[in-house]
């Protein structure tokens, strides 16, 4: 597994401004992380021109439960969720925002 180029850099490299909403209408939950109570992040990877970038998504409580709307029952309803999304499956979200 080699390092991914970070998705928000290139797209300031780009031009594109710090300030700019960027919206991804679906990426897969591979894992959860607790940065502290009610704030929760997550890797993913996004394609950019013919590219895979990393990019980490911060979110709070209420995000994370639209998050696990999209979830299917064996997942969103397990008491040890983040190890439920390492062990059991992937969550596919949907839309977000990230600003």
């Amino acid at each position: 597994m080699s390092l991914k180029p970070d998705y928000c850099l290139r797209q300031m490299n780009n031009g594109i401004s710090q300030d700019v909403n960027l919206n991804f209408y679906d990426f897969w939950l591979f894992s959860l992380s607790v940065l502290g109570e009610g704030q929760y992040s997550t890797m993913v990877e996004v394609p950019l021109a013919g590219e895979l970038h990393a990019l980490s998504l911060d979110f709070n409580q209420n995000q994370l439960e639209q998050i696990l709307s999209k979830a299917s029952p064996h997942i969103r309803y397990f008491p040890g969720l983040v190890l439920t999304i390492a062990q059991r499956g992937r969550v596919q979200t949907g839309p977000f925002c990230v600003h």
